[in-house]
């Protein structure tokens, strides 16, 4: 009731050294308290994480994402590119299980610290190349969008990530499907997330999409062409680029399912791409 009469929004449950065995009994009775205050908080769990890395409990995810808006799945993350990278492998190698509970109000939390956690753009020890692989991949899988940095010092490099409307337009799109990992190697990683078209008046399978690149060198930059209906792109839609750069300049272009995409990634960086879905040729697309 405190906590309503203060006008909080969001609580965070940790669970450090409790017994994982009390967990859902204890996180479920705090939902129902909550709930019972009467004012809508986020309410972010730390829940499965303990379950998960403790291999004592396996978490029951219909309950978890029932009582929880955010819960947590991965370990403490820290400002470099090796704690980014694991974060992103980990969800990706269990996105089949990690998506099965995801939409509007309840969200896969991959990382989480007390002092330093989310978003750790513009602190120092990442570039402005890996800053935007975690913008654009928390982006594509729709985690939380927290800032956890010190906004009296930040560079504008920085500051243009965290503020790009094309990306955190990604994040919160309404139909809240997380993005899925469609390629993986030591070089490259693909990530595909279906989002609503500008136009509604579409069926079936008929979405836009934001597609990533993740290039996971650190050595070197690369280049690769692949064709969109590989990654399940049939129909015919615009691409442009929403990390574009004055060092990077892509010219946004239609491209059907039969065309490659052909792009360089720089080292421990990405491109984003938003293909926004042409209505007007449907009919023909399907053909492809």
């Amino acid at each position: 009731k405190t906590f309503a009469d203060w006008g909080v929004d969001m609580v965070k449950v940790d669970a450090c050294f409790t017994p994982v065995h009390t967990l859902d009994k204890g996180f479920e009775d705090f939902s129902q308290t909550l709930n019972q205050t009467g004012r809508a908080m986020v309410y972010s769990c730390s829940w499965p994480y303990y379950q998960l890395h403790t291999s004592q409990v396996i978490p029951n995810w219909n309950l978890i994402a029932d009582k929880c808006n955010i819960w947590r799945t991965y370990h403490d993350i820290h400002t470099n590119w090796k704690d980014i990278l694991a974060t992103i492998d980990f969800v990706g190698d269990n996105q089949e299980i990690f998506n099965r509970n995801v939409g509007p109000g309840r969200f896969n939390d991959p990382d989480m610290v007390c002092i330093q956690a989310f978003l750790l753009i513009g602190n120092e020890g990442l570039t402005v190349d890996q800053s935007r692989v975690q913008m654009g991949i928390w982006s594509i899988i729709a985690a939380p969008l927290f800032m956890s940095n010190d906004l009296r010092h930040i560079g504008r490099e920085f500051k243009d990530i965290l503020l790009n409307r094309d990306v955190i337009g990604v994040n919160q799109d309404r139909m809240a499907r997380p993005g899925v990992r469609v390629f993986h190697n030591e070089t490259l990683d693909i990530w595909l997330r279906p989002i609503l078209p500008e136009r509604k008046d579409t069926t079936g399978d008929q979405t836009s999409y934001a597609v990533a690149f993740v290039n996971r060198r650190t050595d070197s930059a690369i280049s690769i062409g692949v064709r969109l209906q590989e990654l399940g792109l049939k129909y015919k839609y615009l691409f442009r680029d929403l990390f574009d750069t004055e060092n990077n300049v892509w010219e946004p272009k239609a491209m059907t399912g039969t065309d490659e995409i052909h792009v360089t990634i720089p080292s421990t960086g990405i491109r984003l791409f938003k293909a926004e879905l042409d209505i007007s040729s449907q009919s023909q697309d399907k053909q492809l």
